[in-house]
């Protein structure tokens, strides 16, 4: 009898056996528990299968493919006859037609299904209908199935721009010939369309067959052909795919074996209508799209989910929103259909109604890319593109609908045609104003927790735990936990007892769905294994799977992800051998969950509830939050886990194992030999500290630091943003700006002709409105200056040039106007006045500044306008605009510079006599009176008050909610005299204004109400404010200190670490002083001006970044001994300490911590006082601050341009170009950076004009920053500084401007500073200027121009813009040539032209007419060679330079100018450090410093000896010579005691046997009767 027919008669008896009462049967039932035995996957390792089991509950492979169908699969666990006749049924409903192998293996071809998931199947044998083996098959979104089972269009876009201008010729279809096994195929064209009334039941998708490309051809994986249209009505349809099937099988065969294309626009097979004129096709076809959906379909948008606002938030919202594989910043995309995008993201969920997709798009700085704004900006899906369920009708079927109605339509209107208005109204961008973020909850590592609400605390019991459940039970999130046990083949393991646990296994579901569960594989496995409904899956072929009720993503083997309709997401992480957990949740759950991560309702205080509603409450012990965990096992009832071991379901019989006691505390011991390892990976991560200790792992400590930053930057990107939504530009305007987040700013301008009524700049307010009034365009007056200032009109100019020019309208002075003074402190309080026009004493003058802040201004005698400086939190030009008709208009306009505190002059301020004293006082032994002074001329007024102002930033650090505020305490003293000089003996202040530390005192007259803000006012140094502190602090200052300086050092630690991101030291004095680009001498410690360094003691110099680190806007700061080496803190309390807030703030300024001045004191000085300065507890402070080394520095590179011009490139080339003209010295695509130079011709010293030209100004700017020029001013030799065109006064050394810093000690040098680090110094030497760029590592191999490529690499340095190189050794005028190549445009020129003689003379940015003296002969008996020979020495450049202009100061210019780049290129040479190195534990170093060859010696303490190199050196790899010193105790005397008493012990030993076997060999042998015992009876 055939194998076959015995199978199915065994199966049949079996069906009839359980009808009788006989064993149950797995007939229909596999994944089912049955009540005498199991279906489920788990019972082969339980032992406890149905004994039909494996006839019945089929293995597959692949078990996975294309919704489209066709794929083969094999039913790996059953053999059939060749003979026999199998039919697979999917989902109850679709036979397909299988086979049997050669080998007895049945297939089945998967059919077209419409949906995507786990499908049933079922096998029949021969027709058999009853019983019916069963098994499950993956139906795969077809994006996202693999590419290797489907074929490839060669050059996609071709394809789907075929007929369109530029696109014709052949097209190449690719494949895998092994995917189908046969020798011809044919090649097939199926087209996709929906049919019925849209959003009725009569709606229904359906692919159809259309015709034949290519009937009979080779299976070789290639098919090359040129598209014909296609004859109607095919070319109707316009998206589908190409199918490859054996040419055997009947035409249009739906469910064979086959392999489809990828979904396209089907261009190349359209209408011979759409090759005329694909343009206009495409706009007809839009225009009829455009009308339907408008009145036609209903809309979506209403329901579609907001995106989130920043990139950082669309990232970490793992719940609700799913990375867009065609625009991934991961995989570096080039985001096709979103120009100027890095990252979009979908929406994981479909809307409810319409099942709409939602997607986000960012750009490069994180903000929201806006359709509204661009092109590029993200569109929401009428149909989601990965469908929805129930699927299998639109708009819900995967990746269909939404091609239908979102992608062909978007080649209609963008792709195909110019007509994107018509999309992208139908399709707009969604902002972010009612977007708001999940929470996070994690568990990692012992495990510890850390709850929605923020509580972090420790649970380690052995057993299986709701993690977080809500109170109507949906969802559910469990944990299990076992014992950790230390791996034998570890380094740390120890045989210690250590009870500690962490999680093994995480179980969940909500509502119905599946229950999924991830657990560790069994180790030495790192791996994870996902279980579905108790039975273990794979993401072997499928990275992403569409369950009942549920997603899954994983990526790779350590991760998974769960995603909920709810938006509930969970992730799993196999991090050093345990599980860490992250849940989000969004605003739905609020005030509804429950467990182990605590009631989400943002208040920490009640997230140890237990079940029955008592709460602990957050400080409780260790004990009793081990008894509060305990409370929330699981129960048999409840446990979602699988227990498919014998292990596990011994262990776990109980849910919380009473007998495990965990270890609660560990006490840290310096002398522990993993201390130091511990610290150093650790750092003040208490989490990471306890487990390294708790388990003696360094890997394990890892793997807990790492889940713990993760969780920390989870919440830090998940913090809520305000969002004041888009801003439209106004008609006939424009705007400039994108980014509509809390603190952006948009600017508005008019086009010419039309002037801006209502705001010019308006910012986002943390209140989500905008600031100021919505910008209208107004036709403007064509000859008037009001309102239309910086613009050329038609009859006259309001620009800062016209008066050079001679241009200006006639009002321009009385409405782009001037003051004096022009500057003051970003305080405020500096009266200046309106200068060149008067008004009538009854004006009503208002003052805005920055478009937000509006004070009142007055009138003088004389008819002159004032206003009053306001506070601002930021430094930098400010522009202002005044009214003198009440606020009505705002005619009048001009610029304030507000400055950082640290800059503006002593006189602008009042003075604290012995300011050390005033901010030591109640320290011992500083007492007494005080004294404040100021200069009475500063205020008219008779009397004034002296108040006490302080300062605090509230709210949540680092997130929207962090703002700054100076808050006025009290009055010292009311109606005083203006005498200058006010002296008191404080008091301490009342409790609720002493807790203000840190503050200023201001003077004002009193007129003024106390505390009233922005009125003329004269500031106090910003100071630590001991005098006023508390009695508490006055009885023992030490101890109220050291009290702050431990609360300092918790809250720090708990504060994201800023340490890693900012630039590292530069090595030496020398190269810090060089290296002008990015850092700046720091005020305090100046070698130049002889500070004294107090704050750093042992140091000569130090060093501030300029700019601000990118994420957390901190400061690096960096000190130098007499010596020129660092002086770090890990050696010295002298050394340079990092800064949380840079002290010159950073850009856009205004919130913490990037106030300038201000957040550096709270953050970093005040602290410094807690634990340095009014306490000897500077190890803390000095553990959170400590030096940076200098290991990762990299000095910039030096190019120079001076004399004739001589140019020195960035890679040591160097050359001499006499042209007369513009030229681009530097230029890099990078960060838009351009540095221009503007040559003239000498002259004699008779006036008449040489043939040599040298440079007269330099123009730069990078990326959006002010333009600055610096240029020779008129025929003098002093420095000129024009700001965007403006001629600008140099009354400050430092000037905060956009994008850009300027700073000038001198008026004949300024140096011009870079975000990127970029730094241009520019000096006038004699009659021309000398240019030194620096550019730092980050530009190598992204500069052009006449410096050079920067690229170590002199020989490319002569490029020309078409990438021909000269050589080295090229002729005088081929350089001429290089050089004239090099020139500016009218278009990029960055120039002013304020002048007729500047318009004329460089009309023509190369002068072809001018030919310079190329070479000079030196004559013996030419008058000037012996002063020349003086002066130059060997100096080429300097003794060229005398001869061609006849005038020994223009050489001595060029030497010293040479001179000084030679001295630059010399101090920025690079440095090898081989980093810090530590003294022994009980021992001593000598030596400071750790550059090459520099020496480190050590020595011992009594008592202990030295292990290693007791002398190490810095070698010029980076390494130090020699071995780890250690010192260890000297045992010699106990070493020879020992030895001593050992042998004495052996020996008494020996004699002891000896004598012990004598007396035994005299004994006689002895039989020894076996005992047995009884209970007594005896009481």
């Amino acid at each position: 009898m055939p194998f076959t027919l015995l199978l199915m008669m065994c199966l049949l008896c079996s069906f009839n056996h359980q009808v009788s009462g006989a064993p149950e049967s797995c007939n229909l039932k596999c994944g089912e528990r049955l009540q005498s035995c199991s279906c489920q996957a788990s019972c082969e390792a339980l032992g406890t299968c149905c004994t039909d089991y494996h006839n019945l509950c089929l293995q597959i492979a692949p078990y996975s493919g294309t919704l489209m169908g066709g794929k083969d699969f094999i039913i790996q666990n059953l053999t059939f006859h060749s003979s026999v006749n199998i039919t697979c049924r999917f989902n109850n409903e679709i036979n397909t037609q299988g086979h049997v192998d050669g080998s007895g293996r049945a297939h089945c071809i998967s059919p077209l299904l419409y949906e995507t998931g786990r499908i049933p199947f079922t096998l029949s044998v021969n027709g058999e209908s009853t019983v019916l083996p069963s098994g499950t098959w993956l139906a795969v979104h077809h994006s996202k199935a693999s590419e290797t089972e489907k074929s490839v269009l060669r050059d996609s876009k071709k394809w789907q721009y075929y007929g369109t201008p530029g696109y014709n010729g052949t097209l190449t279809l690719l494949w895998d010939p092994s995917l189908l096994q046969t020798e011809n195929i044919r090649i097939e064209v199926w087209g996709y369309k929906e049919t019925g009334i849209p959003y009725s039941d009569s709606w229904s998708a359906n692919w159809t067959y259309l015709y034949t490309l290519s009937a009979h051809g080779p299976n070789n994986g290639n098919y090359t052909f040129t598209p014909s249209p296609a004859e109607s009505p095919y070319s109707q349809w316009e998206v589908g795919m190409l199918r490859i099937v054996p040419s055997e099988l009947p035409i249009g065969e739906r469910d064979v074996q086959s392999v489809w294309s990828p979904v396209h626009a089907l261009a190349w097979h359209l209408e011979e209508n759409f090759r005329h004129d694909p343009s206009a096709w495409a706009y007809d076809k839009c225009m009829i799209w455009s009308e339907s959906e408008k009145n036609s379909l209903p809309n979506f948008l209403a329901e579609t989910s907001d995106c989130p606002c920043t990139l950082a938030q669309s990232r970490a919202d793992t719940g609700r929103y799913h990375t867009d594989y065609g625009c991934n910043i991961e995989k570096n995309s080039v985001c096709t259909y979103h120009p100027g995008a890095v990252h979009c993201v979908r929406s994981i969920k479909a809307s409810p109604q319409y099942a709409a997709g939602q997607q986000c798009c960012y750009d490069s700085t994180g903000a929201q890319v806006l359709t509204s704004d661009s092109l590029g900006g993200s569109t929401p899906d009428r149909g989601h593109d990965w469908g929805s369920p129930p699927y299998r009708k639109p708009p819900r079927v995967p990746g269909f609908s939404h091609w239908l109605y979102d992608v062909i339509t978007f080649y209609y209107c963008c792709l195909w045609s110019d007509n994107c208005k018509y999309y992208l109204e139908l399709r707009p961008s969604s902002d972010c104003r009612t977007y708001k973020p999940p929470k996070v909850a994690s568990a990692f590592g012992d495990p510890h927790f850390l709850t929605f609400d923020g509580l972090q605390y420790m649970f380690n019991g052995k057993g299986e735990y709701t993690l977080v459940t809500t109170s109507d039970h949906v969802l559910a999130v469990q944990g299990r936990t076992t014992p950790f046990e230390g791996q034998g083949n570890s380094h740390r393991a120890t045989s210690e007892e250590i009870n500690v646990a962490s999680f093994c296994s995480v179980a969940m579901k909500e509502g119905a769905s599946d229950v999924v569960e991830v657990r560790l594989k069994q180790k030495p496995s790192e791996e994870l294994e996902t279980l579905l409904n108790g039975e273990v899956i794979s993401f072997d072929e499928q990275s992403w799977l569409d369950l009942k009720g549920v997603f899954l993503y994983s990526a790779t083997k350590q991760n998974v992800t769960a995603m909920f309709p709810s938006g509930a997401g969970v992730e799993v992480r196999a991090r050093g051998g345990f599980l860490a957990i992250n849940v989000l949740l969004p605003g739905e759950f609020l005030n509804r969950t429950q467990g182990l991560m605590g009631v989400m309702n943002n208040d920490p205080a009640d997230d140890f509830t237990f079940l029955n509603g008592t709460i602990l409450r957050p400080d409780a012990t260790p004990q009793e939050i081990f008894q509060f965990g305990a409370e929330w096992a699981v129960t048999n009832e409840t446990s979602l886990f699988t227990y498919d071991s014998p292990r596990l379901i011994s262990d776990y019989q109980v849910k919380h194992d009473p007998l495990f006691v965990p270890t609660f505390t560990i006490e840290e011991d310096p002398n522990d030999p993993l201390y130091a390892e511990m610290i150093s990976l650790c750092g003040n991560d208490t989490l990471c500290r306890f487990d390294v200790l708790s388990t003696k792992d360094l890997d394990i400590g890892n793997a807990t630091k790492i889940s713990h930053l993760s969780h920390i930057s989870l919440v830090e990107s998940l913090q809520p943003v305000v969002s004041c939504g888009w801003l439209a530009p106004p008609a006939n305007g424009t705007k400039n700006g994108t980014t509509y987040l809390e603190g952006s700013v948009v600017t508005f301008n008019c086009n010419k002709g039309f002037t801006l009524s209502g705001s010019t700049h308006r910012t986002c307010l943390h209140n989500g409105t905008w600031s100021g009034d919505p910008a209208q365009c107004l036709l403007g007056k064509t000859d008037s200056c009001a309102s239309q200032c910086g613009k050329e009109l038609a009859e006259c100019s309001c620009h800062v040039t016209c008066e050079n020019l001679g241009t200006c309208c006639s009002d321009y002075r009385s409405f782009c106007v001037r003051i004096a003074p022009e500057s003051g402190l970003v305080m405020g309080g500096r009266d200046f006045m309106v200068l060149n026009v008067t008004f009538s004493n009854s004006s009503d003058v208002k003052c805005r500044f920055n478009n937000d802040i509006t004070r009142n201004g007055y009138i003088d005698e004389a008819g002159h306008a004032h206003c009053t400086s306001p506070l601002l939190y930021e430094t930098g030009r400010i522009r202002f605009e005044m009214s003198v008709d009440g606020g009505k208009t705002y005619p009048h306009s001009g610029t304030w510079l507000s400055v950082h505190p640290g800059k503006v002059s002593e006189t602008e301020k009042c003075t604290l006599v012995n300011d050390t004293k005033w901010q030591y006082y109640g320290t011992p032994n500083t007492e007494g009176t005080l004294t404040v002074t100021w200069d009475p001329k500063a205020f008219k007024e008779k009397m004034v008050n002296i108040e006490v102002w302080g300062y605090q930033e509230l709210g949540v650090p680092y997130s929207p909610s962090w703002t700054a505020s100076w808050n006025y305490l009290y009055s010292l003293a009311k109606h005083h005299d203006n005498n200058g000089s006010f002296t008191f003996t404080p008091e301490p202040a009342k409790p609720e204004h002493s807790i203000f530390e840190f503050g200023s005192l201001r003077i004002n007259p009193s007129q003024y109400e106390d505390g009233q803000m922005d009125v003329h006012s004269l500031w106090s140094v910003d100071h630590a404010m001991a005098w006023h502190l508390g009695e508490d602090f006055r009885k023992d200052s030490a101890g109220w200190a050291h009290e702050k300086c431990l609360k300092w050092h918790e809250s720090d630690m708990s504060l994201p670490d800023f340490l890693p991101e900012i630039i590292d030291c530069p090595c030496t004095l020398a190269q810090s002083r060089a290296d002008t680009g990015r850092f700046h001498p720091d005020y305090g410690c100046d070698i130049e001006t002889g500070s004294v360094c107090t704050y750093h003691p042992g140091a000569v110099h130090c060093v501030r970044g300029i700019y601000g680190s990118p994420l957390y806007a901190a400061g690096q700061q960096c000190c130098y001994d007499s010596r020129g080496v660092q002086v770090l803190t890990s050696d010295s309390l002298g050394g340079s300490t990092p800064d949380r807030g840079h002290d010159w703030g950073s850009p856009p300024y205004k919130k913490p911590p990037r106030v300038p001045g201000f957040s550096h004191w709270i953050y970093d000085v005040i602290s410094f006082y807690y634990c340095c300065l009014w306490s000897n507890n500077c190890h803390y402070y000095l553990e959170l601050r400590p030096s940076s080394d200098c290991r990762t520095y990299k000095p910039p590179k030096v190019a120079s341009a001076f004399g004739d011009p001589h140019l020195i490139t960035l890679d040591g080339a160097n050359f001499t170009f006499k042209g007369k003209g513009e030229y681009t010295l530097v230029t890099s695509p990078y960060t838009a950076l351009n540095t221009q130079g503007r040559t003239q011709p000498a002259t004699f010293s008779n006036g008449s004009a040489s043939s040599v030209t040298g440079f007269s100004s330099v123009v730069m700017k990078e990326n959006n920053s002010d333009i600055i020029e610096v240029r020779l001013a008129g025929n003098s030799q002093r420095l000129e500084i024009l700001l965007n065109k403006e001629v600008v006064n140099f009354d400050r050394s430092w000037i905060d401007l956009s994008g850009v810093f300027l700073y000038s000690a001198t008026n004949q040098n300024v140096t011009v500073m870079f975000p990127s680090g970029a730094g241009v110094e520019v000096r006038g030497r004699g009659s021309f200027l000398s240019v030194t760029a620096l550019l730092p590592d980050k530009f190598m191999n992204r500069t052009q121009g006449l410096l050079g490529v920067m690229n170590h690499n002199p020989l490319d340095d002569f490029t020309f813009r078409n990438g021909t190189i000269l050589p080295l050794d090229a002729s005088p005028q081929e350089l001429f040539q290089l050089g004239a190549d090099w020139a500016v445009t009218n278009q990029s020129s960055l120039f002013t032209y304020d002048s007729q003689f500047l318009i004329e003379t460089y009309k023509t940015k190369h002068d072809p007419h001018f030919v310079p003296t190329f070479s000079v002969q030196e004559v013996p008996n030419d008058p000037i060679k012996e002063d020349m020979d003086k002066l130059c020495g060997s100096d080429t450049f300097c003794r060229f330079d005398v001869l061609t202009t006849r005038d020994l100061g223009v050489g001595n210019a060029t030497k010293l100018s040479h001179f000084y780049h030679a001295s630059l290129v010399d101090s920025l040479q690079p440095v090898v450090s081989c980093g810090w190195l530590k003294p022994p534990a009980n021992g001593k170093k000598e030596g400071t410093s750790y550059l090459a060859s520099s020496e480190v010696r050590f020595t011992c303490n009594k008592g202990y000896v030295l292990v290693g190199s007791s002398k190490r050196i810095c070698q010029m790899d980076g390494t130090w010579s020699g071995q780890e010193t250690q010192c260890v105790p000297n045992n010699t005397l106990g070493i020879v005691l020992g030895c001593v008493f050992g042998f004495l012990t052996l020996l008494v030993l020996i004699i002891l046997i000896v004598v012990n076997e004598k007396k035994r060999s005299k004994k006689k042998e002895i039989t020894v009767p076996p005992v047995t015992f009884q209970q007594s009876s005896e009481p």
